[in-house]
């Protein structure tokens, strides 16, 4: 049995992280191939090569020791037909920086480096695939959806911040 993420994250001895857990709810969608880009710190526990149907996985993201800055980047995952991209940003200074969370699904193969996360990043470009939050004191959720792929997600907001992921599948 796995071991929840809030276990999971007391382990983690820096501050400012973000561990993500992606619950892939599909009856037929094997999530795959992930890639990450992190602009602030690094990968802690890496992405499972795969996520399968019916299937929870985690991952989790810290900020580089020593310095003002936070855990801040992307995570993509390839469904077979689209690419999830899931933006993540616990920062270092909460007086600077808010918590913000997002998610974008496209038809195109995607790889996570810094074009994709400053795509994700520019909220004028928000719709059905595209939406970047700025999480509240009491946790925010989102919504995306491209063709048969939605992802929900929530995140909250702690100094050691849980986003959670479901991706479903929809009537096509």
């Amino acid at each position: 049995m796995q071991m929840p993420m809030v276990a999971l994250l007391t382990k983690v001895e820096t501050g400012r992280c973000v561990g993500i857990e992606i619950a892939n709810k599909t009856k037929s969608i094997t999530l795959s191939s992930p890639s990450t880009y992190c602009d602030s710190g690094f990968v802690y526990c890496p992405p499972p090569p795969t996520i399968s149907p019916g299937t929870v996985d985690h991952c989790i993201f810290v900020k580089t020791p020593s310095t003002a800055c936070g855990s801040v980047g992307v995570l993509t995952h390839f469904s077979g037909t689209h690419t999830v991209t899931i933006l993540f940003s616990n920062p270092f200074d909460y007086n600077i920086h808010n918590i913000l969370f997002g998610a974008l699904i496209t038809e195109k193969t995607r790889k996570a480096d810094h074009a994709l996360y400053n795509e994700i990043c520019n909220t004028e470009k928000q719709g059905l695939y595209h939406k970047l939050v700025e999480v509240t004191r009491d946790g925010e959720s989102l919504e995306v959806h491209c063709d048969h792929v939605k992802v929900l997600a929530t995140m909250s907001n702690d100094k050691k911040a849980i986003l959670r992921v479901e991706i479903l599948e929809t009537g096509m």
